[in-house]
């Protein structure tokens, strides 16, 4: 029998380090289970950043698509930025402003070299020309006799007396027959 109770204790002895070692691993296997959660969460967290930065990667690659091909159809305008042209920009631009300018000067006064009653004449037969035409001769031997001695008066015009015919019809005298 002494065999049989040293077996047994023995046996005791074993199954108590057996429970112990059991006991060491529940709490090991607790500790790490704890410690897993937060590195599976973790994970997904990174899971779900990747797919987005994927996403974001794709959205970025089609946008960076579009501008190329716009940057493409405006390449021909990229000439448009050297110094020479934008000298000349600059100077038609200075044109511009001159012509608006100078517009603006003609809306004042569009006849600044004129006397103030050359241009009062100007207004007058601008709303009447009929007033500066001359009245017809009608009579067939007075006007073959100022025909061969003067120009023809038909039309908005006037002669000066030296056979010269000048036109009306414009802001400025011209004229229109030797």
């Amino acid at each position: 029998m002494a065999d049989i109770s040293k077996s047994f204790a023995k046996l005791c002895h074993s199954y108590i380090k057996l429970a112990d070692k059991f006991q060491q691993l529940d709490v090991d296997y607790m500790t790490l289970k704890g410690k897993i959660v937060p590195v599976l969460k973790q994970l997904k967290a990174y899971r779900t950043t990747i797919e987005a930065l994927k996403q974001e990667k794709k959205d970025l690659k089609a946008e960076l698509e579009t501008v190329s091909a716009k940057y493409e159809e405006l390449k021909v305008f990229e000439e448009l930025l050297s110094p020479e042209m934008q000298a000349l920009i600059d100077e038609a631009q200075e044109q511009v402003d001159l012509v608006d300018e100078t517009l603006t000067e003609m809306e004042q006064d569009d006849d600044p070299d004129l006397s103030e009653d050359d241009k009062a004449i100007l207004r007058v037969f601008r709303d009447n020309p009929d007033a500066f035409t001359l009245p017809d001769l009608g009579s067939a031997s007075s006007s073959s006799a100022s025909s061969s001695s003067a120009p023809s008066t038909s039309g908005n015009g006037y002669s000066n007396g030296n056979n010269n015919l000048y036109s009306l019809n414009s802001d400025r005298y011209e004229t229109i027959a030797p």
